[in-house]
């Protein structure tokens, strides 16, 4: 058995540091150099608990797959990715994540045992453990390039500050509203009967600081957030699709799909500027 740990220091929120690590689409930009791509099981977006992804590279010189599962989670601090179909014996990548004020310390622990036995063993002190280092290595640079670079151009606010919540520009926190507010009357004022938030309650919690987008929590029992583009009309819109209203199942999907999308679009567009 072959084991290896790898500590990067990021100038980067612990939670940034973490979604980039399982980051399908990055980690396929991050590897770029050997071809890997995820041909099967969760090929895109961030990979989640019990979430396996088969991978398709050439290393050293030969075409490989190699299928891993993500068997433990617990955002934002810890994950670990297990190898269940590949070349190795076996294989195993524990995730850890670390705040220090505004750092984030990365630890990669990998523990792998080549096949052939005691052929394997040699081939493990002699040549893979240098080989699998300089690779890991490579991917934990850049997702610290990204993360700093994700830093610099976002402005991180909590909210609230027991839930670790991130918002990122565009996106900007509504800090102690009510479903009476001014943003929830003017919704209900828009809202047709076909509309599909007439007759649920709302808090708004955010606005994008760009445009007339506002998320709403569904106080509905359901855990749903609304992103809703606001008309200002006095009077419900008669047609159900007005206002636009974006639903996401939860915060996290949110987050994924839709505030860091956006926040991605704006660092591009303020670096172009």
């Amino acid at each position: 058995m072959a084991t290896f740990r790898i500590v990067t220091t990021i100038a980067a929120p612990i939670e940034v540091c973490f979604d980039l690590s399982r980051d399908i689409d990055f980690h396929t930009r991050s590897l770029a150099g050997t071809g890997e791509r995820a041909v099967a099981g969760r090929t895109s977006g961030l990979i989640e608990l019990g979430e396996s992804v088969t991978w398709e590279a050439k290393h050293l010189g030969v075409h490989q797959r190699l299928t891993s599962e993500v068997t433990a989670f617990d955002r934002p601090t810890y994950f670990r990715d297990v190898m269940t179909r590949g070349a190795f014996e076996s294989f195993a990548h524990d995730h850890h994540f670390e705040a220090h004020g505004d750092e984030t310390a990365m630890i990669d622990d990998i523990v792998f045992r080549s096949p052939l036995g005691p052929l394997g063993w040699l081939v493990d002190r002699l040549f893979m453990t240098r080989y699998l280092r300089r690779l890991i290595e490579g991917r934990c640079q850049a997702i610290k390039r990204e993360a700093e670079r994700t830093a610099e151009a976002s402005v991180f606010v909590k909210w609230p500050a027991s839930t670790g919540v991130n918002w990122l520009i565009p996106w900007r926190p509504i800090v102690g509203a009510t479903p009476e507010d001014g943003a929830s009357r003017q919704l209900y004022c828009e809202l047709g009967r076909r509309h599909i938030l007439y007759g649920i309650k709302v808090r708004p919690v955010g606005h994008r600081q760009d445009c007339d987008d506002v998320l709403f929590e569904l106080l509905d029992g359901s855990g749903r957030f609304a992103v809703v583009h606001l008309t200002y009309a006095q009077h419900p819109e008669s047609d159900p699709r007005w206002p636009r209203s974006d639903i996401y199942a939860d915060w996290s999907t949110f987050e994924r799909d839709r505030m860091r999308p956006d926040a991605e679009e704006w660092a591009d567009i303020t670096r172009s500027l």
